[in-house]
């Protein structure tokens, strides 16, 4: 009588150690997969510091004066504008480079 009772008992004993088992392992291995993403996560912050330095770099006046020198862009000596209105903008810019130079 008393086997029959402790049956039911060892089986759920059981069940609970094999749950247990596979919590525990899974959770090792959700562990070693969460320290796999963490050291993605380090490498790609990295790269994206590298990325925001080189943006800020290549985007500075100093930068891209000295790309566009190279391209033989410089900076016009004088503005000369085309169209129904460039008479009156070129005479108010030969004004103001008249006032600038005196």
């Amino acid at each position: 009588m008393n086997k029959i009772k402790l049956l039911p008992v060892l089986i759920l004993i059981f069940i609970l150690i094999s749950a247990i088992v596979f919590v525990s392992i899974k959770s090792s291995s959700q562990g070693a997969r969460l320290v796999k993403v963490e050291q993605q996560i380090k490498i790609l912050e990295e790269k994206n510091k590298i990325l925001k330095n080189e943006m800020v770099t290549e985007s500075s006046l100093l930068y891209l004066n000295k790309v566009a020198s190279a391209f033989d862009f410089n900076i016009p000596s004088e503005i000369v504008y085309l169209g129904p209105i460039a008479d009156s903008l070129n005479s108010g810019l030969a004004y103001a480079n008249k006032t600038q130079n005196h």
